[in-house]
């Protein structure tokens, strides 16, 4: 994504975005531990954030000083699995710099993993809502349930509709718990009908993106611990695959296929497309800001 273009994005939203920054922080009583965190925080290209205020606005919805907080808790999550994640995947960089495992060790990026999780824990209980807990833990339960499925489906490759269901559960969950819970902070001012519209936009935004994702990564092969030197294999694998003779696994990654590429483009626009649908009779800058972000995503 062009950074210019994903700040255009962000502009929209500035005033929100302003006050996110101002709640996304972890205190902590060892200033240089705070500060490490805040830094790997500060570099997440916040994106679930964006999309759920964007979606907000769409619906016409006023942005509460609880929805920031919520998205704030929401980001703390996502980099207390993405903390995890490193470690698993021996990763050496993330978001430009030095992973954080690899400056500060495996097992120091497990435990300041293990914080932000508290914190989220210490957070969600604070709001007092049953429903809010609930999204939480089913959300947390997806995501490690997503993990160890994985683990077990290494150097296998799996049906697409069972590899779209992990892009659910690895990715797809956090969106929608960011996207759902800011919609349950509505109230009264958010009727079953939209709820039920905003599930659809959240769980296919996010299937969409990870496939995108899994794309790009597919093209570029830019790590040496990528996710098909690990066994886990994407969608254009899986396509490639099933649809063509070729069968040696090595070969398919090595040949960028063209079938495999154009069947996984054409899967991510029909999630990409269903999520869109939703918010199709919206003509506000934030539903365009939203088909923006989609576009670019898709670059």
């Amino acid at each position: 994504m062009s950074d210019n273009k994903y700040k255009k994005c962000f502009s929209i939203i500035s005033n929100e975005l302003s006050e996110f920054e101002k709640v996304l922080n972890v205190n902590f009583s060892n200033k240089s531990f705070a500060n490490d965190l805040n830094d790997f925080i500060s570099r997440s290209k916040k994106i679930r954030f964006l999309v759920s205020i964007l979606l907000l606005k769409a619906f016409d919805k006023y942005i509460q000083t609880k929805h920031l907080e919520n998205l704030a808790n929401v980001e703390l999550l996502h980099n207390a699995t993405l903390l995890h994640d490193d470690v698993l995947d021996k990763a050496m960089t993330r978001r430009g710099k030095k992973s954080f495992n690899l400056s500060h060790g495996n097992n120091f990026a497990i435990l300041s993993g293990d914080y932000l999780f508290s914190e989220v824990i210490e957070k969600i209980i604070e709001f007092k809502s049953k429903t809010l807990q609930k999204m939480y833990s089913d959300a947390i339960k997806t995501l490690i349930t997503g993990e160890i499925e994985q683990n077990y489906s290494k150097f296998k490759i799996l049906e697409i509709e069972k590899y779209i269901e992990k892009s659910r559960k690895k990715t797809a969950a956090l969106f929608e718990l960011a996207i759902n819970s800011s919609f349950v902070l509505c109230g009264k001012d958010c009727s079953k009908d939209e709820l039920e519209q905003v599930k659809e936009f959240s769980k296919n935004f996010g299937i969409a993106f990870q496939i995108c994702d899994d794309l790009k990564n597919y093209k570029q092969n830019a790590s040496s611990q990528s996710d098909l030197e690990q066994g886990i294999y994407t969608a254009p694998v899986i396509f490639e695959y099933f649809l063509c003779t070729q069968k040696n696994i090595s070969d398919i990654i090595k040949s960028k296929s063209l079938i495999g590429i154009e069947k996984t483009e054409a899967l991510i626009n029909y999630y990409f497309e269903q999520a869109l649908k939703i918010i199709e009779m919206k003509n506000n800058v934030y539903s365009d800001g939203l088909r923006d972000l989609v576009s670019l995503i898709k670059e």
